[in-house]
């Protein structure tokens, strides 16, 4: 009778794909929307929150309490969007999305209690792009605001320009604030800015190549490169499980040898 049957266990099987999955498991980018799109507030204003994934929670944390949900919370949750009505100081704080598996960017909003504001991107915006910057004024309890003063903007508080109603310039990381000609300053906001995108802007037709050039081998994609590596990891985890499993089998065998001679003594 054979002391060991060997056979193809479906824990190995399991495993195998298991280990696959998390290497090719990327979980997609959430991202916050602020409608409308700004950093500031007045009071009494009214502010939505959405996710752009669709199990994403907003989430916010301020002054008084951390990491607390929009729904049951701070907010007026609807089926895709969380709604602040009648804002005020106290909501001033950073605000996310939050989903099983990725957080998005975060964004700090504020409320104002005084008259003016910057109005500027709250989202992130590519580098060397136009971004447009606006001084707003409300006066004490009026629901409108006007723009039509000539206001000067700040950025890291060095001098940066003035405009009337808005001022448009490249898109810089920093700090930027307004200030109105008799009402005041703007609180500060971040501006955050990311990389631009790595495409070739070459327009002029490129040079025929070499010989050697053209004789040479095309250089190994990205993707060809990934699945080596995968095939390869994939590989080595099995000839592991394999080692494992036979030094398993060969020392079950010798138990049994073992007891056998043992038996016949």
């Amino acid at each position: 009778m054979a002391l060991f049957k060997q056979t193809q266990t479906p824990e190995l099987t399991f495993f195998c794909f298991l280990f696959v999955s998390v290497l090719l498991f990327e979980p997609a980018a959430a991202t916050l929307v602020i409608s409308p799109n700004r950093a500031q507030f007045f009071r009494y204003e009214q502010i939505t929150l959405s996710c752009d994934e669709s199990e994403g929670s907003v989430m916010r944390s301020t002054v008084s309490q951390t990491s607390q949900p929009c729904e049951g919370g701070f907010g007026d949750q609807t089926k895709t969007s969380c709604i602040l009505k009648n804002v005020y100081p106290s909501d001033s704080g950073v605000y996310w999305c939050e989903s099983k598996w990725v957080m998005s960017n975060k964004v700090n909003i504020t409320v104002t209690a005084g008259n003016v504001i910057l109005e500027s991107s709250a989202r992130p915006v590519t580098e060397g792009s136009e971004v447009t910057l606006k001084c707003s004024y409300r006066k004490r309890y009026e629901s409108e605001s006007t723009s039509e003063f000539e206001a000067v903007f700040f950025k890291n508080d060095a001098f940066v320009g003035k405009a009337t109603g808005e001022l448009t310039r490249n898109a810089q990381e920093g700090f930027y604030k307004c200030e109105h000609p008799t009402e005041g300053e703007s609180p500060k906001s971040w501006l955050s800015v990311t990389d631009p995108p790595n495409l070739e802007k070459v327009v002029k037709t490129p040079p025929p190549p070499s010989a050697a050039a053209a004789a040479a081998p095309p250089p190994m994609s990205l993707t060809m490169l990934m699945c080596i590596i995968l095939v390869f990891i994939l590989y080595t985890a099995i000839i592991i499980v394999s080692v494992c499993a036979y030094q398993r089998w060969t020392r079950v065998k010798a138990e049994r040898i073992y007891e056998h001679l043992t038996m016949q003594m």
